[in-house]
Formats: structure tokens, C-alpha cells, sequence
């Protein structure tokens, strides 16, 4: 569960076998690619994750044939990441490619299919077919139970479902996931992980929706702890606790609490994403915005 230490390896690996003259590169980064992408989307970082399924698929398709298991599991991974990015009209075609490839592989094999599964989901919740979107989510959570026993990807399939009950406001629902998965995540990695402290951070924006801040404040206060001892502190998961802990205060007209915090998940944004970003443009609203509510408080 170090995905920051997973990533850097991965990074040093890639940058390894691109100065290795021979075919064992083009072998090692048939290896290497999917796993940095997979980490990438562990983390949150679609744009990362594109670019990493996008550098592997063309060799993929080389080496193996469009039609394996190896090139629909990474062409949903890329997807996936488009999701994240917003560009759904580009993610549909590769997960409908991603799910005829992998359905049709002998079922020890299907491993990919509950993320194609989850990524059609989100194209029907972006069209607003609830219906759809809830069966194509009710056969991710299944074929990943079928599995066997649950384990961390289990437990990010079931925030990744929570994520979609959220935006949808079934807060309940979203709380059941969210807790199932951070039970599942602290039996693998102990009380203090970075996947953890991201599960923390979506309960306490449920319980922040359900009004219950104290709890909330609590949790987003643990999360943000967490994350800043593991990770160093200046990482995006970071700045979307802060930004989540501002609005908090914000709610609770505790305005000089609340700007601090703005700010610094904004320098970070800014840094890691550049400014022309969306979540730098929601964050420049949220700072602007502070200062004027707090003279009129």
C-alpha cells in the first residue's frame, strides 16, 4: 500500500530499461507501465495514469495482439483515467473493446473485468441512467466477491462505488462502502496508510454532508495528519483535505481557520497540476471568496 514509494520505483525501473538497447527493454516495459498506470489511479492522478496505459498499449498491441488479456486490461485502465479527466466520449469505445476481450478470456483470466464494469458505470452516471449505472456497479462489487477474499483492490473498487453513491447524495450507502473499505484497508496496512487516510477523507465528506461536522472535523483532521506524515504533505490528496477542511470552517463561519487552508491546497494544485487546472480554478473561487463571507459574518 506505498504507492509514493511503489511509483518511484516504477519511475527508476521505466527509466532503467529505456537505456537498455535490446529486446529485454521493450519485455521489462511490458511489465512496467501497467503497474506505474494502476498506481496512478490508486493515488488519483488520472492525467499520469493516461499517459503511462498510453505509452505501454501500442507495444502491447505489438507484442501480444489487441484481442489479449494484457492490451483490454490496460485499455481499461486507460479509460478509466479518461473518466477521471472527464473526456467520457473517448473512455466508452475502449471499455466496450475492454469488456469483449476480457469476457471472452477463460474466467481464471478475467482479472480487469469488475474496473471495465465500474468504468461504464461512471459513463452512465455522466448521462444521468441511474438505472444502468447501478447494475454495471452491483456486478463490480459481485465479480470482484467472487474473487475470493477481500483485499485492496477490493477495498478501492468498493471507495471507487462509494465515490459514485456520493455524487448521487445516497450518503448512506456511500458510508456502508466507505467503512467496509477502511476495514479492509487497516487489516492489510495497519491504522496509518495513505489509501487509508483517503478513505477517511470520503467519510468525513459524508458525514460533512450529514451534518454531523464535529465527526467530520475529526476525521478530516486525521486524514490530513496521515497524509502529511507519509507523504510528505505536498501531495494532491493533501490539498483535497485541506480544501474539504476550509469548507468545513467556511460552513461554520470559522473564516480565519478556513483561509489558511484554501490557500495552501491552492499552492499545491497550482504546483503539481499548473494553474489553468480545474481544480485550481475551484480553489481560486474558494480563496477569493473567504475574505468577502468573513467581512460579513
Amino acid at each position: 500500500g506505498d504507492y509514493q514509494k511503489a511509483i518511484s520505483n516504477l519511475q527508476n525501473a521505466e527509466s532503467g530499461a529505456l537505456r537498455i538497447d535490446s529486446p529485454r527493454s521493450a519485455r521489462l516495459l511490458l511489465e512496467i507501465l501497467p503497474l506505474l498506470g494502476e498506481c496512478y489511479l490508486d493515488v488519483g492522478d488520472p492525467e499520469q495514469a493516461r499517459r503511462a496505459f498510453g505509452r505501454v498499449l501500442a507495444k502491447q498491441e505489438v507484442a501480444f495482439g489487441k484481442n489479449s488479456g494484457s492490451y483490454g486490461r490496460s485499455e481499461a485502465g486507460l479509460a478509466i483515467a479518461l473518466t477521471g479527466l472527464g473526456d467520457m466520449k473517448s473512455a466508452e469505445p475502449l471499455l466496450q473493446h475492454a469488456l469483449t476481450v476480457i469476457e471472452k478470456l477463460p474466467k481464471g483470466e478475467q482479472k480487469g473485468l469488475c474496473q471495465v464494469y465500474y468504468g461504464l458505470a461512471k459513463i452512465a452516471e455522466s448521462r444521468h441512467d441511474t438505472a444502468k449505472a447501478s447494475a454495471f456497479l452491483n456486478l463490480a462489487l459481485k465479480r470482484k466477491a467472487a474473487e475470493g477474499k477481500p483485499d485492496l483492490e477490493s477495498a478501492n473498487l468498493m471507495v471507487n462505488v462509494a465515490q459514485v453513491y456520493m455524487v448521487r447524495k445516497q450518503y448512506p450507502q456511500a458510508k456502508t462502502l466507505l467503512e467496509q473499505a477502511f476495514a479492509i484497508q487497516k487489516s492489510f496496512l495497519g491504522d496509518e496508510s495513505i489509501p487509508g487516510a483517503g478513505t477517511m477523507k470520503n467519510l468525513a465528506v459524508v458525514y460533512f454532508q450529514m451534518g454531523k461536522l464535529d465527526t467530520a472535523e475529526k476525521l478530516f483532521k486525521q486524514a490530513l495528519d496521515i497524509n502529511t506524515r507519509l507523504d510528505a504533505g505536498a501531495s494532491l490528496e493533501a490539498a483535497e483535505i485541506m480544501a474539504c477542511l476550509a469548507q468545513l470552517y467556511a460552513s461554520g463561519k470559522r473564516f480565519d481557520e478556513a483561509l489558511p487552508l484554501a490557500k495552501q491546497a491552492l499552492d499545491i494544485r497550482r504546483k503539481m497540476l499548473g494553474g489553468a487546472a480545474p481544480k485550481c480554478r475551484q480553489g481560486e473561487a474558494l480563496a477569493a471568496d473567504l475574505p468577502a463571507a468573513a467581512q460579513h459574518k
